[in-house]
């Protein structure tokens, strides 16, 4: 539960991100907004949890970090989401969220802009509503078995090599971006994706 209650602004965007677990994370900004959509985006995302923790402060005070995010096979990240400009505020703050993180386990990050707002946030915004989509099981299989048979192509080339005619290219497109959006085919998803992207099985390339 979030120690801190995030409280209604008139100069910052605030509301709740639903998550794939069923709830709602508050955030105070669109970075930190932007920040949670790419959190969910990993392959070893497990949770996130808003205002997690009071850090007691030696003036008295509480430092409250935005997030907690639990990975799996690592440690949780306990996180403070800034921009750039803003970045000096964080500084005083850091060796005691350094060290509260290190007792529990866990590491304490700081990420701006330039960690969240990359070429991977793109392609999490297009991709994660195709997660929930419904996909074609005989369409599927298909992909991947042509991949199996020809090893890494375009995007384009393999819904040519899958499907030579064009109703069947449109059909078989949004499964393959499903197919993308839940790992089942690797694409480096730090670079912005276009039909000419390679794919491939994951674990062989």
């Amino acid at each position: 539960m979030p120690v801190r209650a995030i409280p209604r602004s008139h100069s910052n965007v605030t509301g709740r991100v639903a998550t794939e677990g069923g709830r709602a994370i508050a955030f105070e900004s669109t970075l930190e907004r932007d920040f949670i959509l790419l959190c969910q985006f990993a392959p070893d995302f497990q949770s996130i949890e808003e205002q997690p923790v009071a850090i007691p402060m030696p003036n008295g005070r509480r430092y409250v970090p935005d997030f907690l995010v639990h990975w799996a096979g690592r440690s949780a990240d306990l996180v403070e989401v800034k921009p750039l400009r803003r970045l000096g505020q964080v500084e005083p703050k850091r060796p005691f969220a350094e060290r509260y993180a290190r007792e529990r386990g866990w590491r304490f990050v700081v990420a701006s802009e330039t960690d969240i707002r990359t070429p991977r946030l793109g392609n999490a915004r297009f991709l994660l509503p195709f997660r929930r989509r419904h996909a074609d099981a005989g369409i599927a299989a298909r992909l991947i078995g042509t991949l199996k048979a020809e090893g890494t192509l375009s995007l384009d080339g393999l819904l040519a090599c899958a499907f030579p005619g064009q109703e069947g290219r449109l059909r078989a497109l949004p499964v393959l971006w499903h197919l993308i959006a839940t790992f089942r085919l690797a694409c480096n998803l730090d670079l912005e994706l276009d039909m000419g992207s390679s794919v491939w099985l994951p674990g062989g390339r």
